[in-house]
């Protein structure tokens, strides 16, 4: 469904005219289905995508795919073993001389923003592609009329589900408070069960680890 289409959608669902809407413009519509586009992204794992990373000996930085926003999961391919996540600030706390640890293999990653990571420890040969990383991609709103946001159609019926809650939360009216909370309520529903797709269609999991174990 095109950007076109999903801001017809939500101005059909106002009882508005999708030519000429008298409430809202088209610009506006348009403004509360990326901000729903956003808050989708973010909250689930309907934009993610995988790429690979080449270890180098005694290196511990490392940057990451251009369009990544956040890393969700790492695996050692060579052992296929798991990467656990780590804060910077938990691997500073409890080994103030980490850049000065090797080993054969990462065991930990840290995030220290979206274009950079820090494996630990580093590792002591250089390894081509080697390492696997999930990540969710960065989001680009949407603006030409052709433009499709991402996911199944539920994906979009959660769109419009915001467009339509986000405008009437404009309204001052208690009618129009009140039908903006069912469709918010909506939304809610709709998001969770993308989140719940999203980790059950496959793949492998990620689970948190405690610093430490191996």
């Amino acid at each position: 469904m095109d950007f076109t289409t999903l801001k017809s959608r939500v101005l059909t669902k106002l009882g508005e005219s999708t030519s000429a809407p008298q409430k809202w413009s088209l610009a506006e519509i348009g403004d509360f289905i990326n901000e729903g586009y956003n808050d989708l992204i973010l909250e689930t794992k309907i934009k993610e995508t995988s790429t690979t990373l080449s270890t180098v000996a005694n290196q511990y930085i490392y940057d990451l795919a251009s369009d990544c926003l956040e890393v969700v999961r790492m695996y050692y391919e060579t052992t296929d073993r798991i990467i656990w996540p780590v804060s910077w600030e938990e691997l500073n706390r409890k080994n103030r001389h980490f850049n000065e640890t090797s080993d054969t293999r990462p065991y930990y990653y840290a995030n220290i923003n979206s274009k950079q990571i820090l494996l630990y420890p580093k590792v002591v040969t250089s390894e081509s592609s080697c390492i696997t990383y999930w990540y969710k991609q960065i989001q680009t709103d949407l603006s030409l009329d052709a433009d499709e946001p991402a996911g199944p159609d539920v994906f979009h019926e959660a769109l419009q589900d915001f467009g339509c809650g986000q405008a009437l939360l404009r309204e001052r009216s208690v009618a129009s408070q009140r039908e903006a909370l069912k469709f918010m309520a909506e939304y809610e529903t709709k998001k969770a069960r993308l989140g719940s797709h999203a980790t059950t269609r496959g793949g492998r999991k990620t689970f948190v680890r405690r610093w430490g174990e191996r």
